[in-house]
């Protein structure tokens, strides 16, 4: 995970809770003893989301925000609106789209700040038509 393998980083992110898995890695190599008795929670995810998007690189921070949510797990309030800012700075509508249907799909509540920032995109993007983006999802 230290090296950018991020790859490795959400193949182990998967194998928690999944004590024979887990053994499987132990096995293949001492880092991983103890792995099973770990509990995997939304902040695991948050840390590398937050790293990647501080270090403008979006696509990675979405690999880490989509297995997330595939993961069954949801953020905080503020990681959503975190993503939502960063996207929409980078104007990449791609992912800001991509972001507001996993988080519809999730039934992620819409914060304020949320609000604000999909209203001040969709302004300057033409990525809604109306003043409500819940409306379009």
């Amino acid at each position: 995970m230290l090296r950018g393998d991020i790859k490795g980083a959400l193949c182990l992110f998967r194998a928690i809770g999944n004590t024979e898995r887990c053994e499987q890695l132990a096995r293949n190599s001492s880092l991983y003893r103890g792995l099973q008795k770990v509990s995997l929670e939304p902040k695991h995810f948050a840390i590398f989301i937050h790293r990647y998007l501080s270090s403008e690189e979006p696509d990675k921070a979405m690999r880490f925000f989509c297995a997330m949510h595939e993961l069954g797990f949801r953020g905080q309030p503020w990681i959503y609106s975190l993503m939502l800012n960063t996207l929409a700075n980078a104007d990449r509508r791609d992912l800001f789209v991509e972001t507001m249907k996993r988080m519809a799909a999730s039934k992620i509540p819409l914060s304020n700040e949320v609000m604000r920032v999909v209203r001040e995109y969709s302004q300057t993007s033409g990525l809604t038509r109306g003043s409500d983006p819940r409306k379009h999802w």
